[in-house]
């Protein structure tokens, strides 16, 4: 696996080498200095992965990531240093430029945690540089709201939304939102995978779309009309009496957790639930959905044509845990019909 590092900073291209070079099967290109020469070695070098830094001369990070996957596409991994607001915000603007994921700078150098950011990076560049990313023009246009109509019937009011993602999540999630009616007539809660530090500022531009995106609250009801997003310290729960809970994180659980998502779902609707997996890496998520579906709750996976990662709902298919396989156009369309159908039913049997 070739590894080009992007980074103005000496002693960050010295550490980042330090942690990789060890490492059997990775190969480090002659790192890139500045955003104009990020773009010009990913098309001289094919590097199989990039590890990008987004403050850069020349050339910001920004610009250097859309003119990579418009000329020379190539996974690419933000490093952010900063958890200031306005360099949050930042790795959020890569994501929808292309990068497929971002991952926060080493904040110290004894030997655990040295150990522990190369674990983590490691197994990050290893799975993505299997990725398949696609070209994109530099700039791609704005979504427009999908029209198509899947063509189906609810047999009982939907009540909530679920929503698990991973690796590529944030742009497709930023796509559904954008494509669905504002404010939307159902809750929605979701659990993406996400570091520490980050949620807020995804949570953010996720409300360019409009709708009211927050932080899911202990003890909170979900209302129609908000998106809860799960903390990354936690996992956003849902109780019988369908009220929120954070449950504390655990080892061996990825975080924030889908599974446990679906699965209290599951327990607290039923019926009245509705899940969505999307793009990710693993597992999580494929066995809470089987039991959303098993409670008689409607479940739908992105297809794998346009995933970053298929791991997680391509899990869910195995599991045949997805009632439906649908791209994001799909999913924007079946939700806003189901949403629809749900006020329809609700409001016959009200009158009845």
């Amino acid at each position: 696996m070739r590894v080009l590092i992007v980074d103005d900073s000496r002693s960050m291209r010295t550490y980042l080498a330090s942690v990789l070079s060890p490492v059997p099967g990775i190969t480090l290109l002659e790192p890139a200095v500045d955003g104009l020469e990020a773009v010009r070695r990913a098309i001289s070098d094919t590097p199989d992965v990039i590890l990008m830094d987004l403050h850069l001369p020349e050339m910001d990070g920004i610009d250097a990531i859309g003119h990579i996957m418009a000329v020379a596409p190539c996974p690419i991994v933000v490093l952010s240093g900063e958890l200031s607001r306005s360099d949050v915000d930042l790795t959020f603007e890569s994501l929808q430029a292309g990068a497929v994921d971002v991952l926060r700078k080493p904040v110290g150098l004894s030997a655990g945690q040295v150990a522990g950011f190369r674990e983590t990076l490691v197994a990050r560049l290893l799975l993505l540089a299997q990725v398949r990313v696609m070209r994109r023009p530099h700039r791609a246009p704005k979504t427009r709201r999908a029209l198509v109509d899947p063509g189906f019937a609810v047999k009982a009011p939907v009540e909530i939304v679920v929503v698990g993602a991973s690796t590529g999540g944030p742009p497709i999630l930023l796509e559904l939102l954008k494509g669905l009616q504002n404010p939307f007539s159902l809750p929605i809660a979701l659990s993406q995978h996400i570091t520490p530090g980050f949620e807020q500022g995804m949570c953010r531009w996720f409300r360019i779309t409009g709708h009211d995106v927050r932080i899911g609250a202990e003890g909170e009801v979900p209302v129609a009309g908000r998106v809860y997003v799960s903390p990354a310290d936690g996992h956003l729960m849902l109780t019988a009496d369908r009220r929120f809970v954070i449950a504390p994180l655990a080892a061996g659980f990825p975080a924030p957790n889908v599974d446990l998502l679906f699965q209290s779902a599951a327990a607290a609707y039923g019926p009245a639930a509705l899940g969505v997996l999307l793009t990710g890496m693993g597992r999580d998520g494929a066995r809470g959905m089987a039991e959303l579906r098993a409670a008689g709750g409607i479940t739908i996976a992105q297809d794998a044509a346009s995933c970053v990662v298929n791991g997680m709902p391509g899990a869910a298919v195995e599991l045949g845990a997805a009632q439906h396989v649908l791209p994001p156009a799909g999913i924007i369309a079946y939700l806003g019909s189901a949403a629809q159908q749900s006020a329809d039913l609700a409001a016959e049997r009200s009158s009845t």
